[in-house]
């Protein structure tokens, strides 16, 4: 290292706070966009279903999907 070099760190996961489940579908969306989760992430830990052969979140299907996943874990 000399002066005026830099060091970047990136660590795995942020942590968060609050359910995943209240994460703003657009938000998601565009975690599945810049590669930081899957698709399948996306429906199975934040509830969030995309229209099928599309990228565009389908708003209703995610609704349903949450629904499901907050009475599963009552």
């Amino acid at each position: 290292m000399g002066e005026g070099d830099c060091i970047r760190l990136r660590t795995p996961g942020g942590g968060g706070y609050g359910s995943p489940l209240d994460r703003d579908p657009a938000k998601v969306f565009q975690d599945v966009t810049d590669e930081l989760i899957t698709r399948d992430e996306a429906t199975t830990v934040y509830g969030v279903s995309f229209k099928p052969s599309s990228t565009t979140v389908d708003e209703q299907a995610t609704a349903r999907q949450r629904e499901h996943m907050r009475n599963a874990a009552s």
